[in-house]
């Protein structure tokens, strides 16, 4: 096996882990321990001076051996001892089983957050803005994973439960796999009984040297996605247009019963409008991304939004700025957005030094009557 085919076996069963425990998290406790996976993974859990070796496979934990972390050489040679009597030497050193790094409950920070449902289309990068409001760090002191555990359609709001780690709690857990010259492809943190209570929380810039060769695999597959992806959308076009085509030569066959021909010209008609109605609506409805767009482009950068909703052909903004009368004048100048109005009288507030708003605009070209 070439080291590019082991870089994309870790690659594929590091995603793979990641779409289980997503899914996973979803389904009951008692119905989960049934449908565990089958992935095989090493688990290096890092205590105070020692680390304990178990192995997780099909749902089942193994506990290896311990590992004294104090003594400079010794932990290698005990984690070489480890392996070669479990009969996993020859699997870790091909990159054939799973590296976890996992760490105690305490070493991160967890908390449940609320956010608007628009943030699902970039929920990373929304989660990045707004990790200093619900946390002690923000987004270039520590790394976070989330689970989605509720979607609010009546309230338009998301409920996760989101976990953060400081960079220097990940590095020095990192240097412990150096270590060892262990090159893990998950770090998480623990549960009561060890297992794991997070998504993965290691960061893509902080994978050991021998991983980074791993980009190229990446971005191949990347583009594979995005191959499939057009050519999903572009199967049921062309499987209408065939079908068009097909009834049209019926319809050709069939002329000498006028009441024949225009019931199946109907269907034609019928199927072209099913397939165009998705690429219309989308022309004549302005997209969510674009009005987020629209949004952060005018507001200033002294201002941000706590919530942001739209509610038919209204938009309505709560947050923060310095200057909340300026924030009308801004959006009226905009081609998007018109009648702008106070929601609620304006707030200071003592903490930020800012002022409170929530402010209400209409789409353009979709006033109310």
């Amino acid at each position: 096996m070439t080291e590019i085919a082991v870089r994309l076996l870790r690659l594929v069963r590091a995603f793979l882990a990641w779409w289980w425990g997503e899914l996973t998290a979803l389904v009951p406790e008692r119905l989960r321990r049934r449908l565990a996976p089958a992935m095989d993974m090493l688990v290096l859990l890092l205590g105070d001076g020692e680390a304990m070796l178990r192995r997780e496979a099909g749902g089942a934990t193994q506990l290896l051996g311990r590992i004294d972390l104090r003594e400079a050489a010794a932990p290698q040679r005990r984690l070489a001892e480890i392996l070669r009597e479990r009969g996993l030497a020859h699997a870790v050193a091909r990159s054939e089983i799973g590296v976890c790094l996992r760490l105690p409950a305490n070493r991160a920070v967890r908390s449940t957050v609320e956010l608007p449902l628009a943030a699902v289309e970039n929920l990373d990068e929304v989660i990045a803005f707004e990790l200093d409001r619900h946390t002690p760090f923000n987004a270039q002191q520590a790394c976070f994973a989330y689970r989605l555990l509720e979607r609010d359609m009546a309230a338009q709001r998301l409920r996760l439960d989101l976990t953060v780690m400081p960079r220097a709690t990940i590095d020095a857990a990192l240097a412990v796999a150096r270590r060892l010259q262990l090159e893990p492809d998950r770090l998480d943190i623990a549960d009561a009984g060890g297992g794991s209570a997070s998504g993965n929380l290691l960061p893509a810039g902080a994978l050991l040297p021998g991983q980074r060769r791993a980009d190229l695999v990446t971005y191949g597959l990347a583009a594979v996605v995005a191959a499939l992806a057009i050519v999903a959308l572009w199967l049921p076009l062309h499987a209408e247009r065939h079908l068009a085509e097909r009834l049209e030569q019926e319809f050709a066959a069939t002329a000498d019963t006028a009441k024949a021909a225009a019931k199946l010209r109907g269907e034609i008609d019928d199927i072209r409008k099913d397939a165009r109605f998705l690429i219309d609506r989308k022309e004549q409805t302005a997209s969510i991304s674009k009005l987020l767009l629209e949004s952060t482009r005018l507001l200033p950068d002294d201002t941000w939004l706590s919530e942001w909703q739209l509610s038919g052909n209204e938009i309505q903004l709560t947050g923060f700025t310095r200057s909340a009368s300026a924030l009308v004048e801004l959006l009226e100048r905009s081609r998007v957005f018109r009648r702008t109005t106070f929601r609620s009288p304006v707030m200071p507030d003592a903490k930020t030094g800012r002022e409170r708003f929530s402010l209400a605009a209409q789409l353009v070209g979709e006033e109310k009557p």
